[in-house]
């Protein structure tokens, strides 16, 4: 192998090293978003489960009113 050969080898290989340890500083800074996200979007469901359950419970509660409407229409009452 020349003296040039083994200059441009070297070169690459010092442009490789430079590419892989930014790669990693990218997936470092990846991790680290996706890390910060994911608390996020878990705390968003957590709220979103929560809301679910209070329509869930409202839904209930009005169907429940409904249901005696209903019935007191049905026996002949009057509601005001």
């Amino acid at each position: 192998m020349t003296v040039n050969q083994e200059e441009e080898l070297f070169k690459t290989l010092g442009t490789l090293v430079n590419g892989v340890n930014q790669i990693q500083s990218d997936v470092r800074e990846i991790k680290g978003t996706l890390a910060e996200h994911g608390s996020t979007l878990a705390e968003h469901s957590r709220k979103l489960d929560h809301l679910v359950a209070r329509v869930d419970s409202i839904a209930g509660t009005v169907m429940d009113h409904e249901t005696r409407l209903r019935s007191i229409e049905e026996l002949g009452g009057k509601v005001q």
